[in-house]
This record gives C-alpha cells, sequence and structure tokens, in this order.
C-alpha cells in the first residue's frame, strides 16, 4: 500500500503528491452507480467519459480524508496527445475511423508525448502547487471540472462503491481511516453531515464472485433492482402457507447468525 508511505513522506518533507490523469471528455460522463459494471447498457464512449469522471471525483473524495496531511491530490486534463491510443479501436470501424480523421484534422494542434505530459508533471513537482486543495488542471492551470464532479454527494457514492471493492486487500489501520461514509450533505462545496454506511448495507450494494474463468466479476445493484427484488419476495411470501414462511424466516434468521 503505497498511501501508508505516502503519509509518512508527507509528514517528514510537508510535501507529497497525488496527481490523477484525467481526460476533458469527463465533462461527458455520467454517475451512474447501477450500471457500472453494464448491467443495464455499455458504451465504449459512454464508459470512456465515466470513468475520466471517476478520476476526478475520487481526487475530490480523497483530498477530503488528506487535509492537513501535507498530502495535494490534484486531477488534469493531459490535452490532445498523439499517442496510439487508438490501437484499441481497430474492433470497431467508426471508432477507428473516428480517430484517424480526428489525428489527420487536428494534426497542427496536436502534442507530443513530452507535451503531453507539461501538466501532469507540473502537479507532481510545481513547489507552488503543495496547496493541499484539490484542483483541476488544464494546460498548468486550474479549471473548473464539470458540476457532476463536484458533488460531493455523488464523490461519497463513488468513494463508497469503491473502497467496498478493494477493502480485502487493504489493512485494518487504513480502511479504518479512509474508509466508506455516506449520507454526506452539501452546503456549497462542505460537507456538513456524514455517518458509517451499514455492513448490511454496503455488502447488499456490491458484490464480488469468481467466474468460471478464474476471474472475479464486480456486481453492483442499484435501489430501483433491489426494491423489484422485496417487491418479487413480498408477492413470493404473501402465497406461502403461514407455517412454512415461518420456517424460511427461522433458516434466514440462523443463517444471520
Amino acid at each position: 500500500e503505497l498511501l501508508p508511505i505516502m503519509l509518512d513522506t508527507a509528514s517528514n518533507t510537508g510535501d507529497c503528491r497525488i496527481v490523477f490523469v484525467s481526460s476533458r471528455l469527463h465533462m461527458t460522463g455520467s454517475f451512474t452507480p447501477g450500471n457500472m459494471n453494464a448491467e443495464e447498457d455499455y458504451s465504449r464512449t459512454k464508459f470512456y467519459g465515466n470513468s475520466k469522471l471517476y478520476n476526478v471525483m475520487t481526487a475530490y473524495s480523497l483530498q477530503r480524508r488528506l487535509i492537513s496531511s501535507g498530502i495535494t491530490v490534484s486531477s488534469l486534463h493531459p490535452g490532445s496527445v498523439e499517442t496510439e491510443l487508438g490501437r484499441n479501436t481497430v474492433d470497431s470501424w467508426w471508432l477507428n475511423f473516428f480517430y484517424k480523421a480526428y489525428k489527420f484534422a487536428f494534426k497542427p494542434v496536436l502534442k507530443d508525448a513530452q507535451a503531453g505530459a507539461t501538466t501532469t508533471l507540473n502537479c507532481a513537482v510545481n513547489p507552488a502547487l503543495n496547496s493541499q486543495t484539490c484542483l483541476y488542471y488544464s494546460d498548468c492551470k486550474p479549471t473548473p471540472s464539470s458540476v457532476t464532479s463536484r458533488s460531493t454527494q455523488y464523490q461519497e457514492q463513488l468513494w463508497e462503491i469503491s473502497i467496498n471493492i478493494i477493502k480485502d486487500w487493504m489493512s485494518v489501520g487504513i480502511l479504518d481511516q479512509f474508509g466508506p461514509t455516506m449520507g454526506f450533505e452539501e452546503e456549497g462545496s462542505r460537507v456538513t453531515e456524514s455517518h458509517d454506511l451499514r455492513a448490511e448495507d454496503r455488502d447488499r450494494q456490491v458484490t464480488i464472485t469468481e467466474g468460471e474463468s478464474g476471474i472475479s466479476m464486480i456486481t453492483f445493484r442499484s435501489q430501483e433492482k433491489e426494491e423489484e427484488e422485496n417487491e418479487v419476495n413480498g408477492v413470493i411470501n404473501h402465497h406461502l402457507p403461514n407455517d412454512l414462511e415461518q420456517n424460511i424466516v427461522d433458516e434466514r434468521s440462523n443463517k444471520d447468525l
């Protein structure tokens, strides 16, 4: 785990940086807790924008947990850079065509890899940016990120989901210190209230199962799906004889114990 090392470094030097390389395309993203694993639909371009949005949101959440730690968290748009990103579009003719057309049309203004790294390096090493305030940068300058990315409520929901996925690989100390919280209310950009989400709610929200190939599958359950399941269970229980229904309740209680 890098975070304990960074916290130790920050306590000794007073300056440590965490940089999230996002993209201007985060503004096309949307926060969809019930469709993060493509349970409802999937679009490569949509999910790319979503992933970049989640980079920015996570940066804000992490900085909030690192106040007065000596660590500054930043997120950024590196610019339009001429790289080999298009190699991931060869299986889609229209994406491949769009990418090639884009590179051809904007070639005069595309950055090379060195220029494309400038904003990232600036956030990482510029002494003037040791502000311990999370900002979003483009062309080495602070610029507003999307409205969605600045929602404290969405940020904390995303943090909750993310921590729930990786908590089995986190030390107890780090989990206790930076673990999930929900119930944040916004007053401007200031967090006014928080409380721990109950463990049973976390387990119900995200489940991790191992597939046939040995690859873990992460499943998210939206509130709507949970309500549908509760409604179905209610209908089933309604048609069960009273003694059988009681047996099911007793069996569930024994499992909980």
